[in-house]
C-alpha cells in the first residue's frame, strides 16, 4: 500500500502506523490479523506535518493526529501565530478528519523530530525544539488536549540527535549524553511518577561510540543502539554489554514491545479512507 520509502511512526497494540510523506498516505498494520487500512494525509507543500498514533482509552478507537508546522527552509514566517488546520484528528470509526476536542494547540514555533516518537497509555509524545531549547511535546488520545514536557537542564540544550526516547513501565524515558562526563557517556532519566517535569535520573551508560537507547526488556535492561550498527543490552549493575548478533545499518533499529490483539479484524484488508 505503500510503494515510496515510509517509516515507522509507532507499533502499539499490536498494530504497527507507517507514513509516507511523498505518497501523503498513513498505513496502520495488524500484524497478526493480516489486515491493514491506509489513510490519506491533508498535506500541505507550504508546512511540514508530523503525525501521532494511538488508541483511545474510553472507546478503544484508533486515531492520527497530524500536525502542521514551519518548517526550517519554508518560506513562511517563522514567527506565525496562525497556521491553517494547524491539528486534525483522524478516528478509524467515522473514516474522517476533525479539529480535536481539545482548545490548547501546541505552539506554531514549535519543530518536531521524526524517529523519536513513543506512545504510553495512550498519550504520545514527540521530540520538539523550540528557540534552540528541546522539549517534549504530548498528545492525550482521550482528551484530545496537548502538553509540553520540560526537559532536564542537562538535557534542553543537547542537539535533538544526541536525545532518544523511550518508556519503562508506564513511564516516560528520555535518553541523552552527559555534558559534564568526558567520555560522553548517556544518562538515562525517567519521569518521575507520570508527573509532567519531574524527572528522575536512573543510571548512566557508558560511551561505545554513537550510543541510542531504544527500549528496555521485561528486566529493565536498556536495549541500545551502537553506532547504528548493532543492538546489543546493557546491564546497569554488572555494567556488562551484551551482543546478541542483530546487526543492521544506520536509522534501521526500532524495538516495541509486542502484543497480540484483533484491531482491524472486522475491517475488509486494504480499506482506503480519503478522509473528507
Amino acid at each position: 500500500m505503500l510503494k515510496y520509502d515510509p517509516r515507522i511512526i509507532i507499533s502499539c497494540h499490536g498494530l504497527v502506523c507507517f507514513y509516507c510523506d511523498s505518497a501523503r498516505k498513513a498505513v496502520i498494520w495488524n500484524i497478526s490479523v493480516r489486515k491493514s487500512v491506509a489513510v490519506f494525509v491533508p498535506n500541505s507543500v507550504i508546512y511540514e506535518t508530523t503525525l501521532g498514533f494511538g488508541v483511545c482509552r474510553k472507546t478503544r478507537d484508533l486515531k492520527i493526529v497530524k500536525i502542521r508546522y514551519i518548517g526550517w527552509w519554508r518560506s513562511v514566517d517563522i514567527n506565525a501565530t496562525y497556521i491553517p488546520s494547524q491539528v486534525e484528528v483522524f478516528t478509524l470509526s467515522k473514516g474522517i478528519w476533525r479539529s480535536p476536542f481539545g482548545s490548547n494547540l501546541p505552539r506554531t514555533s514549535a519543530h518536531y523530530y521524526h524517529n523519536e516518537e513513543v506512545v504510553i497509555d495512550g498519550v504520545f509524545y514527540w521530540l520538539a525544539t523550540n528557540s534552540n531549547t528541546m522539549l517534549i511535546v504530548s498528545f492525550d488520545m482521550t482528551s484530545e488536549e496537548f502538553r509540553e514536557i520540560t526537559l532536564p537542564d542537562d538535557l534542553s540544550q543537547t542537539r535533538c540527535n544526541r536525545i532518544s526516547m523511550s518508556y519503562l513501565g508506564n513511564s516516560l524515558v528520555v535518553c541523552g549524553y552527559d555534558k559534564h562526563a568526558i567520555n560522553r557517556d548517556l544518562c538515562v532519566w525517567m519521569m518521575a511518577g507520570g508527573v509532567s517535569n519531574s524527572f528522575k535520573k536512573l543510571f548512566t551508560i557508558p560511551s561505545y561510540g554513537d550510543t541510542i537507547l531504544r527500549g528496555f526488556r521485561k528486566s529493565g535492561d536498556p536495549i541500545i543502539d551502537i553506532r547504528g550498527e548493532h543492538l546489543a543490552v546493557y546491564e546497569p549493575y554488572s555494567k556488562r554489554i551484551h551482543y546478541h548478533g542483530i546487526d543492521g545499518v544506520e536509522f534501521s533499529f526500532k524495538v516495541y514491545p509486542y502484543t497480540e490483539t484483533l484491531f482491524l479484524l472486522g475491517q475488509p484488508d486494504n480499506m482506503v479512507y480519503n478522509g473528507i
